[in-house]
């Protein structure tokens, strides 16, 4: 089979691709052949940090402010005209093993700006030191937090990316089994839905995707489980009965692997 490195090469040479999608690809090439194979986790956690917070510019106009909510570590963000009565509740990627707020600034900030709502980051507990459902349990404290400060759940909408837009989908799933209200809707992006790996793509895909690798989703799912049953709905919302939920708007990209 081809090297690593070859593959990335062909991936960033795709031709076709806009100038800004080929850096994006030279940057993320960069990221994953920088890293030793001996690198901790928290070195691979700096350096996925690193990969937005160095390359992709934030807007001037955001403002950003750290909080605990009832125990819950996040961040709130907001421009001078976001409707402080609109929420965005925003749960980051990394495959439950690395992530945070402050780092995903450049998704889930952006985000809440473009749709004028003010945005809460929540910096979840992350695997293997807090596995499931630890970080089920601090997205569902967040939005109870929301819902007792007065921010009626009609005002709110989830988001997540990846291992997040899992997240937010097990939240959803939660958060109706607790009879809580639901939110206005959720938005997800690429969401890590299916912990068996059963996606034939991820074996087979149509173009290289070097986020979504059998090795390491094995890895991460591993450590965020410890253990427990990788088909149960709140890992995998895939298996999931979805009657009950708000309206859906879930992306993915044509080339990345399923999950």
């Amino acid at each position: 089979p081809p090297s690593d490195a070859s593959l990335f090469s062909q991936w960033v040479a795709q031709p076709g691709i806009s100038p800004e999608l080929r850096q994006l690809r030279q940057w993320i090439s960069h990221y994953f052949q920088s890293i030793p194979a001996n690198a901790s986790l928290a070195e691979k956690r700096t350096a996925r940090a690193n990969l937005y917070l160095q390359h992709i510019p934030l807007p001037n106009d955001l403002r950003f402010t750290p909080v605990k909510l009832d125990g819950v570590r996040g961040e709130w963000s907001e421009t001078l005209t976001s409707d402080p009565h609109r929420i965005l509740l925003y749960l980051h990627g990394g495959g439950y093993v690395v992530g945070s707020a402050e780092g995903w600034r450049a998704v889930g900030a952006v985000l809440g700006r473009a749709a004028g709502m003010r945005t809460f980051s929540v910096d979840y507990s992350l695997a293997p030191e807090h596995p499931y459902p630890a970080a089920l349990d601090d997205a569902i404290a967040a939005y109870r937090w929301l819902l007792d400060s007065g921010i009626p759940a009609g005002k709110i909408v989830f988001a997540g990316d990846s291992a997040g837009g899992g997240l937010a989908l097990a939240t959803l799933l939660k958060a109706r089994d607790l009879k809580l209200p639901m939110p206005a809707a959720a938005f997800v992006m690429s969401p890590w839905t299916d912990m068996t790996m059963s996606g034939f793509s991820i074996d087979h895909p149509t173009s290289f995707d070097p986020f979504n690798r059998r090795p390491a989703l094995i890895g991460s799912a591993a450590k965020y489980l410890a253990g427990h049953s990788n088909r149960d709905p709140l890992v995998s919302p895939l298996f999931a009965d979805l009657t009950g939920l708000p309206p859906l708007l879930i992306q993915v990209g044509d080339e990345e692997a399923y999950r």
